[in-house]
């Protein structure tokens, strides 16, 4: 049935060269600055170059090429293993060095399906239904990474706290800082925004990115992404009470919340349960918080 394919589909094969770089480069990143390096895509731009070449100038086909190609599939996928575990290493905040690890681990377990496929074909021992199990893991490896990315945006603003490690602000320039920061918040409501950004209420301040990052961080021990979950978090245990009959998610998304993962996360982070279990402990009568 292969040979009923358009060639150009043998491309989706090199995807796989993608996965080591793109994932190191999320993990080198920050909200601040996207790290990327061109030398880490070499292997794919080479492999589509020979893929043209072989396929469709001079029409070569080998299983010798294959099984080449399948080696330095998985010499790759290691190497990236190696590196991101170094990254890891170096990562001395906690939550931070939690989330690379959990991404580390997840993404050697996608090189082990990967690599057992090829070690199984080789053996000749492969059956259909070892094709699929083999499939089916190495999909839940990439699922999880892509899933731990996007419910957690806000861990990438950890990275602050080290940036400021070694500067200072008077004590008297960070209270006016922070006085003017939550007037701000109680006043405007900007968390309810669920695409905010620290560069935004900075400009909204007449203050500097910086300033308010590292106000935060060391005279308040919190991320500003922190700052605004709590925020969020607040507004919404109010409406949970005082709004008994609205959908809980649709409170969430009022309060700034832009998925139901972020929401419960931040709500069992700060009151140790779920909407749904905190607004069963509550009366609609009630005002306590």
């Amino acid at each position: 049935m292969l040979h009923l394919l358009p060639r150009s589909f043998g491309l989706a094969y090199g995807l796989t060269y993608l996965f080591g770089p793109l994932l190191y480069f999320y993990i080198r990143s920050d909200k601040n600055k996207i790290y990327y390096s061109g030398k880490h895509l070499v292997p794919f731009g080479l492999f589509v170059l020979s893929f043209l070449l072989l396929n469709y100038f001079l029409g070569i086909r080998s299983i010798l090429l294959n099984n080449v190609g399948a080696i330095a599939q998985n010499l790759q996928l290691i190497f990236y293993i190696i590196l991101i575990y170094r990254q890891v290493r170096g990562t001395k905040t906690g939550t931070v060095k939690r989330w690379k690890t959990q991404l580390l681990i997840a993404y050697s377990g996608y090189v082990v399906s990967f690599a057992t496929y090829y070690l199984m074909v080789l053996a000749g021992v492969l059956k259909v239904e070892y094709d699929y199990t083999i499939s089916l893991a190495a999909a839940c490896f990439i699922y999880f990474v892509g899933y731990r990315g996007f419910s957690n945006p806000e861990i990438l603003n950890e990275y602050d706290h080290e940036r400021y490690r070694n500067s200072s602000i008077s004590a008297a320039a960070a209270k006016s800082v922070l006085k003017k920061l939550k007037n701000y918040f109680d006043q405007e409501k900007p968390y309810r925004n669920s695409k905010l950004r620290l560069g935004e209420v900075a400009a909204a301040l007449g203050l500097s990115s910086h300033q308010i990052s590292q106000v935060l961080n060391e005279h308040g021990a919190i991320t500003f992404s922190e700052f605004v979950n709590k925020y969020r978090y607040e507004e919404a245990k109010l409406l949970l009470v005082k709004e008994p009959q609205t959908r809980i998610m649709d409170i969430g998304f009022d309060c700034g919340f832009n998925n139901k993962t972020s929401f419960n996360n931040v709500f069992k982070k700060y009151g140790g349960m779920s909407p749904s279990e905190f607004r069963k402990t509550q009366s609609p009568l009630s005002t306590h918080i």
